[in-house]
């Protein structure tokens, strides 16, 4: 079996409710969301999977390039296949920087992967905020 992986970068981050957010701004170093304590949201990335015609990929495994400041916590990572949820991990990552590789069990993939991003924003003096930098996949095919 090979091994591929692939990556998006962060400037492709989805926001799945941006009436909550005081800033979204993609640019070439990602997207950075900035948003009032007491709320949470969203933030959703697209990854490529591969697929051979009659030999389906498995999920081996993906990872998160991000940031965040100490008014914000990401607190739930969700792989989802075709919109169907197939990894769920309870996380907590604020104030540094977060490059995390979530192993799967080298699941069978059959449609399009996105990496969800839940995260949580903190009472503090400052407003709460993610920079979504990159996120790929490692593939077996």
């Amino acid at each position: 079996m090979a091994t591929y992986e692939f990556w998006t970068h962060g400037v492709d981050t989805v926001v799945e409710f941006p009436n909550r957010a005081a800033e979204v701004r993609h640019a070439g170093w990602g997207t950075l969301i900035r948003q009032a304590a007491g709320t949470d949201n969203w933030f959703h990335i697209a990854i490529p999977s591969a697929k051979i015609i009659n030999n389906p990929a498995k999920m081996r495994e993906i990872r998160l390039r991000a940031e965040v400041n100490e008014c914000a916590r990401i607190d739930l990572i969700h792989f989802r296949d075709d919109g169907k949820l197939i990894f769920s991990k309870a996380v907590s990552f604020t104030n540094g920087i977060v490059d995390e590789v979530f192993q799967s069990d080298d699941l069978p993939i059959e449609g399009g992967i996105s990496l969800c991003i839940h995260v949580t924003f903190l009472s503090g003096s400052c407003l709460g905020h993610i920079m979504v930098r990159s996120a790929g996949g490692a593939f077996l095919t």
